[in-house]
């Protein structure tokens, strides 16, 4: 993939977040979105340091939306984080909402859906995982397809972005 389309498409994604993923969310008295628990599982390489930002991020969003649980699941830890990383059949970080790394919820009265695969900032922001975050909270998020996805103009990683990737962020091997 050419770098101006990866730049193209980044840019166009954090314009997006930025005009949808800012509202606040719209009126009701909350007392639904209070009683749902959302899971937020984030397969992630914590120990490399390299993704501080974003575990910040998701270690802020129980202290900012009650109901909502996240694990993090450190694949570059060399132990147990990464067995269980290498047992989910991932191939680069992902993050799970409610069981699911691809999702669909309702912005300005489309669907929007969004795989919570790689870093931040290459197909995904933190606006987004805001914006589904609050959709899961409202029950509005749903599973959405690899299909949907891809058919959305999303971009699934290549084989050789992935490899790119695993090769400068390898987790440290298992003694």
């Amino acid at each position: 993939m050419k770098l101006r389309h990866v730049m193209l498409c980044l840019a166009l994604t954090v314009a997006a977040a930025h005009l949808v993923g800012c509202r606040p969310p719209s009126g009701g008295s909350g007392t639904a979105a209070a009683s749902r628990t959302v899971r937020v599982l984030a397969y992630i390489n914590v120990s490399s340091g390299c993704q501080q930002a974003t575990v910040d991020f998701l270690q802020s969003l129980p202290a900012k939306y009650p109901g909502v649980q996240v694990e993090l699941v450190d694949f570059g830890d060399g132990g147990a984080g990464a067995a269980r990383w290498e047992q989910s059949g991932l191939k680069c970080m992902t993050l799970e909402i409610n069981g699911h790394s691809i999702v669909k919820f309702p912005v300005d009265g489309a669907a929007k859906v969004m795989a919570f695969r790689a870093p931040a900032g290459l197909y995904w922001t933190h606006e987004d995982l805001t914006a589904a975050v609050q959709a899961a909270l409202q029950g509005t998020l749903k599973p959405a397809t690899e299909e949907e996805f891809l058919s959305g103009g999303g971009s699934a990683p290549s084989e050789g972005d992935l490899r790119q990737y695993q090769s400068q962020h390898k987790p440290p091997a298992r003694q």
